[in-house]
């Protein structure tokens, strides 16, 4: 069994307190992994399309059917769809010719998005305050 099956022993009935697991009788385990490897990258960008005002002209995606990649992320719709952009990262070794020594993605925190928003209001109701 996977490991993010494994749940702890559960207390004698009565039960005050405790957790529900719900089983998909749906793909097996070994099927949605595969699936994920497959489409995950056209996921992501699907996601990621949501939160952005545009696509670009320039740069296609393969992958999508040659869409153009989202562009401007707009804080409105991050903060609607709950959907936060992912950022890449690259770490540079401080001597020439040493290469990369490290890499990464990460997901922006949405609470930095709804601190940016409620200002962005703030600001706006200031600057259309006569």
């Amino acid at each position: 069994m996977p490991g993010f099956l494994v749940v702890p022993n559960r207390a004698r009935k009565p039960r005050r307190q405790g957790r529900t697991h719900v089983l998909d009788k749906g793909l097996p385990v070994a099927d949605v992994a595969r699936l994920r490897e497959f489409c995950e990258e056209v996921v992501d960008i699907w996601k990621f399309d949501q939160v952005c005002g545009g696509r670009s002209t320039r740069f296609t995606l393969p992958m999508a059917d040659d869409r153009g990649t989202p562009v401007g992320v707009d804080v409105r719709r991050v903060v609607g769809h709950g959907v936060t952009p992912k950022v890449t990262t690259g770490i540079l070794h401080n001597s020439d010719g040493s290469g990369q020594i490290g890499a990464g993605v990460a997901e922006a925190p949405l609470g930095c998005f709804r601190t940016a928003l409620l200002d962005l209001d703030s600001r706006l109701r200031e600057r259309n305050t006569p």
